[in-house]
């Protein structure tokens, strides 16, 4: 590359960093709800890490730089190019989240106490269980996205205990009558980037894979109809779900009547369904 290519790629980048400030007053992620590609996930991994990715390699090793004749690859690169940085630039590892969209299975449990000094001779109680099974890979704990030529893996932090979680009665009871609304659920995944491990790849289930471990902040079980059947969230995080809920009650009219109250990986959707 020569000198003043170079001096121009440079200015690309100080121009996507420059337009963020005017056009982007919102983070990169939370801006959306949707399931992050490979390439976002890529993104975010090179970000929390404080690494600038090749994207020179990004850009010539994929559409549409590929397949673009000889004489437009230097507008397409460019394009590119500032696309990719201003990407880079937008997603804020300290206040952004990793949206993972996949499906699971629910089954509520309630186990009987064996002993409680407050039961009288006769009496029973139980604990009660939310057990949640991914559709494609029941034990998975973590989640794969092949990007390029190499594999990172998104590794929340207690996944297990999040999938096996202990609930109310109340939640119980509603869970067990609604057996249809149980099965192939949406589950959707809110992740914040904890550590981007770039010491070297870990040979995991046979595959070299690069380590993203992250933690869970909510995650949500929706109905095909479009209902949110279960929710869990972390008790340092506020969900959407709470909030808009919350702005519910304090928007309700005078009157009203509403009160208070080595694993295995996970399939990933590959578009939005």
């Amino acid at each position: 590359m020569s000198k003043k290519y170079a001096y121009k790629i440079y200015f690309l980048f100080i121009l996507a960093f420059g337009l963020l400030a005017i056009t982007a007053p919102s983070s990169y992620a939370q801006s959306r709800s949707k399931a992050f590609s490979p390439e976002e996930v890529a993104i975010a991994y090179y970000k929390s890490g404080d690494v600038v990715p090749n994207f020179e390699k990004w850009i010539k090793d994929r559409d549409p730089y590929k397949h673009t004749a000889w004489a437009k690859r230097v507008k397409v690169y460019e394009e590119e190019l500032a696309r990719l940085a201003l990407a880079y630039q937008q997603y804020d590892p300290k206040n952004d989240f990793i949206i993972v969209r996949t499906t699971a299975n629910l089954e509520p449990k309630k186990v009987l106490r064996e002993t409680n000094e407050d039961l009288q001779e006769g009496e029973e109680q139980y604990d009660y269980f939310l057990n949640a099974k991914f559709t494609s890979a029941p034990d998975a704990l973590y989640f794969p996205y092949d990007f390029l030529k190499e594999r990172i893996i998104l590794m929340p932090y207690q996944l297990t205990d999040v999938m096996n979680s202990p609930i109310t009665k109340q939640t119980y009871d509603r869970l067990f009558e609604k057996r249809s609304q149980r099965k192939k659920l949406t589950t959707i995944f809110r992740l914040k980037p904890d550590e981007a491990d770039f010491s070297q790849p870990y040979m995991i289930d046979g595959l070299e894979q690069w380590v993203f471990k992250t933690r869970i902040a909510t995650v949500e079980f929706w109905s095909t109809s479009g209902s949110l059947v279960y929710e869990r969230s972390a008790d340092w995080y506020l969900s959407p779900n709470t909030v808009n809920l919350r702005e519910l009650y304090e928007e309700r009219p005078t009157g009203s009547q509403f009160k208070k109250g080595t694993p295995k990986p996970v399939t990933i959707f590959d578009k939005e369904k």
